[in-house]
Protein backbone atom coordinates (compact mmCIF):
# COMPACT_ATOMS: atom_id res chain seq x y z
CA UNK A 1 0.00 0.00 0.00
CA UNK A 2 1.75 3.01 -1.15
CA UNK A 3 -0.17 6.27 0.84
CA UNK A 4 0.71 9.88 -0.53
CA UNK A 5 3.09 11.78 2.23
CA UNK A 6 0.00 14.80 2.84
CA UNK A 7 -2.48 11.69 3.14
CA UNK A 8 -0.56 10.17 5.97
CA UNK A 9 0.23 13.45 7.68
CA UNK A 10 -3.53 14.41 7.57
CA UNK A 11 -4.41 11.05 9.23
CA UNK A 12 -1.62 11.34 11.36
CA UNK A 13 -3.48 14.91 13.06
CA UNK A 14 -6.93 13.24 12.49
CA UNK A 15 -5.75 10.45 14.96
CA UNK A 16 -4.57 12.70 17.61
CA UNK A 17 -7.07 14.85 17.44
CA UNK A 18 -9.53 12.07 18.52
CA UNK A 19 -7.23 10.01 20.52
CA UNK A 20 -7.60 13.34 22.75
CA UNK A 21 -10.86 14.31 22.17
CA UNK A 22 -11.63 10.43 23.49
CA UNK A 23 -9.78 11.39 26.56
CA UNK A 24 -11.42 14.82 27.44
CA UNK A 25 -14.50 13.21 26.56
CA UNK A 26 -13.61 10.12 29.13
CA UNK A 27 -13.25 12.91 31.97
CA UNK A 28 -15.89 15.20 31.17
CA UNK A 29 -18.27 11.87 31.51
CA UNK A 30 -16.87 11.07 34.71
CA UNK A 31 -17.83 14.69 36.21
CA UNK A 32 -21.11 15.09 34.09
CA UNK A 33 -23.76 16.19 36.44
CA UNK A 34 -26.84 15.92 34.20
CA UNK A 35 -27.86 15.33 30.57
CA UNK A 36 -26.69 18.61 29.37
CA UNK A 37 -23.34 17.92 30.08
CA UNK A 38 -23.53 13.77 28.51
CA UNK A 39 -24.84 16.44 25.52
CA UNK A 40 -21.87 18.21 24.95
CA UNK A 41 -19.88 15.40 25.67
CA UNK A 42 -20.95 13.59 22.85
CA UNK A 43 -21.04 16.33 20.49
CA UNK A 44 -17.37 17.53 20.99
CA UNK A 45 -17.22 13.73 20.64
CA UNK A 46 -19.02 13.68 16.84
CA UNK A 47 -16.93 16.61 16.06
CA UNK A 48 -13.83 15.10 16.49
CA UNK A 49 -14.87 11.87 14.77
CA UNK A 50 -15.97 14.04 11.98
CA UNK A 51 -12.43 15.60 11.22
CA UNK A 52 -11.10 11.82 10.39
CA UNK A 53 -14.94 10.76 8.99
CA UNK A 54 -14.41 13.07 5.87
CA UNK A 55 -10.74 12.61 5.32
CA UNK A 56 -10.67 12.52 1.96
CA UNK A 57 -8.09 9.34 0.83
CA UNK A 58 -8.08 9.04 -3.10
CA UNK A 59 -7.03 5.65 -4.59
CA UNK A 60 -3.91 5.23 -6.45
CA UNK A 61 -4.45 2.11 -8.56
CA UNK A 62 -2.44 1.87 -11.36
CA UNK A 63 0.40 3.66 -10.37
CA UNK A 64 3.84 1.73 -10.46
Amino acid sequence: VIVPEDVLEALGDARYTLAAALEDVEVDLAEASGPDDVRAALEYLVEACGQLATLPVRSVTGRR
